[in-house]
Order: C-alpha cells, then structure tokens, then sequence
C-alpha cells in the first residue's frame, strides 16, 4: 500500500511558495481553517514556531479547492495494515469489506 506524501506533493508544495510557508503550515492551515482541531507533532522550537504562526494568514478558497481535490476518499484514509504482516484471515482484522 503507497500512502499519500502531501508534503511533497505538487500542489501542496506550489501552493506554500505562494504564501511563503512550508508544505506542513500549509496542510495544517488547511485542517484549522476549515474548523478542524489538529494537534501536530513537533520537538524542535523551530517547527512549533512554525505551526503557531499560522492565525495570520487565510488559504483562498481557490486553493482550499484545489488541496480538497487531493482528496482519495476511502483509499486515502485506510490503513488496513496489512505491511505489517498481519493476515488478513485474523479474527480481528477490521477491513475484510476493504480490498
């Protein structure tokens, strides 16, 4: 299973160098600004300053729609685990309905 690389993804990255910020502000300015708690992780000082200075700054609704489009629906928010080794005939496994 790939998953997603938003912070190197081309319209993620176009969109920061057009407001000057990094990939990561730009994806969590997306979840905060549409109303969504996020709690990002971060242990250096430079990246939590770098979170916080968001409240100073709005995505567009143009570039809300294109980052919405890279939206992969139920493809993109499955993780069903399976490179982990896990078969897929355990009892437990949670995504048989799920290729």
């Amino acid at each position: 299973m790939k998953l997603p690389d938003l912070i190197n993804d081309p319209t993620i990255v176009a969109v920061a160098q057009k407001y000057k910020k990094s990939p990561g502000q730009v994806l969590l300015k997306h979840i905060v600004q549409r109303g969504v708690c996020a709690i990002p992780k971060s242990l250096s000082k430079e990246r939590i300053e770098q979170n916080l200075a968001m409240f100073d700054w709005e995505l567009s609704k143009k570039d809300v729609a294109e980052i919405d489009a890279l939206d992969k629906e139920r493809d993109g928010r499955i993780l069903n685990f399976l490179f982990l080794g896990i078969p897929e005939d355990h009892p437990s496994y949670p995504f048989r309905e799920y290729p």
